[in-house]
């Protein structure tokens, strides 16, 4: 059972009454929330709006009427819009990760609050990512394949490495390589880290040390795992130069962004067995049914669910609810998306 103790007292919030509108599908408001009411969870200082819409004509028409002060969405609520050349709430609170498909960067310049998940879903993502490495590593695609698709029971050995004591790479060291590094403490590896972003002190503290270069990450690194923001900057950024640098058999992992790595470099180099991957992003999402990652005996896949979980799905809304509390006692809720954070996002 999952901690429901994230409910809003009413000794928590001041006496006004607040008006929420939650748009939402059902499967998105269960996800996040579970079957208990939103009204319920908030209480009765709060006025709660729950609905779908389809577009934002739709959308327009119900801000108008019902005056919200916070608007709370997610993937598939429309984009937000200046109504009557004003906000349609001063707080819009995203469940979800990036916020670029539902609210213009005009509305954040205008002042509007808004605030995602940030990094409630970072420990989900980092153990994907080590499930992935893992599974690579002792060749799991090629074992399915074989056991499952074809009927057979030990194939030609293919040699399987563990992650003991082996030498890992991390490239980008945000909130999900932080979560990482800490889920790969009990294999006793040597982290190295590219981030020119990131100071020496945070490196130290988190026991990492940082690479000469992102060159030489890549060549010392018997795991590759990829957590690298996406900007225009770094996107294309992991190319065969840096690709072919992997040593033989290292396994490259990629949880961060598609667009970063040439993915047909990446599918030659693991078609041929030089090196495995784990990947769980990809450059155009869907990844097309013919996508050469796909089909492959050396490489781990799975359809952009790194941090798609029952739990974490409680938690980022736990969170919600609780940026919610802090913003209407007057205090700037956590995971604030100023317009530094929007331009980062993909």
């Amino acid at each position: 059972m999952l901690d429901n103790s994230f409910k809003i007292k009413p000794t928590e919030v001041d006496q006004a009454v607040r008006s929420c509108l939650f748009v939402l599908t059902e499967q998105e408001r269960k996800d996040f929330f579970g079957d208990e009411s939103l009204q319920d969870l908030l209480g009765d200082n709060y006025r709660v709006v729950v609905c779908h819409l389809g577009n934002s004509d739709e959308l327009e028409r119900l801000v108008r009427d019902f005056r919200p002060e916070m608007i709370v969405g997610a993937w598939k609520t429309p984009e937000l819009r200046f109504i009557d050349g004003q906000l349609p709430a001063r707080y819009y609170c995203h469940l979800a990760g990036s916020i670029r498909r539902t609210v213009p960067r005009s509305l954040i310049e205008a002042g509007m609050v808004v605030t995602n998940w940030g990094a409630s879903i970072s420990r989900y993502v980092a153990e994907a990512a080590l499930m992935l490495g893992l599974s690579a590593s002792r060749n799991l695609g090629h074992h399915t394949r074989n056991f499952h698709e074809r009927g057979m029971w030990r194939t030609p050995h293919i040699p399987a490495w563990s992650l003991f004591e082996r030498r890992v790479g991390v490239h980008g060291f945000g909130n999900i390589s932080r979560e990482l590094v800490q889920l790969l403490a009990p294999f006793k590896t040597t982290i190295s880290v590219w981030d020119p972003f990131v100071s020496d002190e945070s490196l130290v503290a988190a026991g990492v040390r940082r690479a000469d270069s992102l060159a030489d990450l890549f060549s010392s690194a018997d795991f590759l795992f990829e957590c690298c923001a996406l900007t225009e900057e770094t996107e294309g950024v992991v190319d065969r130069s840096l690709l072919e640098r992997l040593p033989e058999t290292a396994v490259f992992v990629n949880v961060a962004r598609g667009r970063l790595v040439d993915e047909v470099v990446l599918a030659e180099l693991v078609s041929s067995g030089r090196i495995r991957a784990g990947v769980d992003v990809f450059r155009v999402e869907p990844y097309p049914s013919d996508g050469a990652i796909r089909d492959n005996d050396f490489s781990v896949v799975m359809p952009h669910l790194g941090g798609n979980t029952v739990d974490s799905r409680r938690y980022a809304g736990r969170m919600a609810l609780r940026r919610m509390q802090a913003y209407f006692s007057g205090v700037v809720p956590e995971d604030l998306v100023d317009l530094q954070r929007y331009d980062r996002m993909t």
